[in-house]
């Protein structure tokens, strides 16, 4: 239940790229009190998804990308059990509070005409606009609506070396609509 995994099949023969993907991501939480320490019981947090999506060029340098992701998010409540006799000995306790599934679809215009090197890119620019939405496939599902833009210049300097400027951008709005924070994009 704590273990993170992913797995993903890609089909590169066609024109249209195809991504499908399999994970399951756990995050534990042990809340901790400067008094106390840490407390008995934890939270842990389970998404277990699947993905596809599909890549269409429609030019050297510009493409489409749909997606589709199912998610279920699992919270439960992680109970330490000390064994009275020898304390050093213990077990755990899972219990259920509660969970919901949403369905994700996007939609995503890129442009790129970026260079690279052998592992960054060196010089060009990058940017694409993406809506995204959560339609609340059944009554706790996550409902709301993102659109986002991302814009990135490269500039090459000497020997492989670059430097690079970005602009992003987003609006979220619907009844469970994310927050951008500073740093990045809440995950």
């Amino acid at each position: 239940q704590r273990s993170d995994y992913f797995l993903m099949y890609r089909l590169l023969t066609y024109k249209t790229d195809w991504n499908m993907a399999f994970y399951h991501l756990a995050y534990q939480y042990t809340p901790y009190n400067p008094y106390y320490g840490y407390s008995s019981q934890s939270i842990l947090y389970q998404n277990i998804g699947t993905n596809i999506e599909a890549s269409n060029p429609i030019s050297r340098f510009a493409r489409f990308d749909t997606g589709l992701d199912f998610n279920h998010i699992i919270k439960s409540r992680i109970s330490i059990l000390q064994d009275q006799s020898n304390p050093q000995y213990y077990d755990e306790e899972i219990s259920h509070i509660n969970s919901f599934s949403t369905l994700i679809p996007s939609i995503k215009y890129i442009w790129d005409n970026a260079i690279w090197s052998y592992t960054h890119p060196v010089e060009g620019l990058r940017y694409y606009v993406k809506y995204r939405t959560s339609p609340g496939i059944n009554e706790k599902s996550l409902t709301f609506h993102s659109a986002t833009i991302d814009f990135r210049k490269y500039y090459r300097l000497i020997n492989g070396i670059s430097i690079a400027g970005r602009l992003f951008g987003g609006k979220n709005w619907g009844s469970d609509a994310q927050k951008f924070r500073l740093g990045g994009v809440p995950w």
